[in-house]
């Protein structure tokens, strides 16, 4: 038998709305965007995510909007966008 502990639930999904827990390994963002490697996001942007997040997408504090986030090329540089993580408790509208 095979038990799932919480935190390993955290790994692939949200559990609760801001997703400052999530640990997961998505790496594209709701746009569809590949996210690039954290070290190459400017220190303004990222807070403190530390360099095993690679470039997967985690939850940035003061951002303009709910759940996990990454870094993307854009033509003016490194920009922060939403990833869109799903809710571990199931279907749930996280984002406005």
């Amino acid at each position: 038998m095979f038990c799932v502990r919480a935190a390993d639930k955290e790994r692939e999904c949200l559990s609760n709305r801001a997703g400052n827990g999530y640990r997961g390994s998505a790496n594209v963002t709701a746009s569809g965007k590949p996210c690039v490697p954290w070290i190459e996001v400017p220190d303004e942007l990222c807070y403190d995510v530390t360099v095993d997040a690679l470039n997967y997408c985690r939850f940035i504090p003061d951002q303009q909007w709910i759940g996990p986030s990454c870094g993307v090329r854009t033509k003016s540089g490194i920009q922060l966008e939403r990833c869109n993580v799903p809710y571990c408790g199931g279907n749930i509208r996280l984002y406005h």
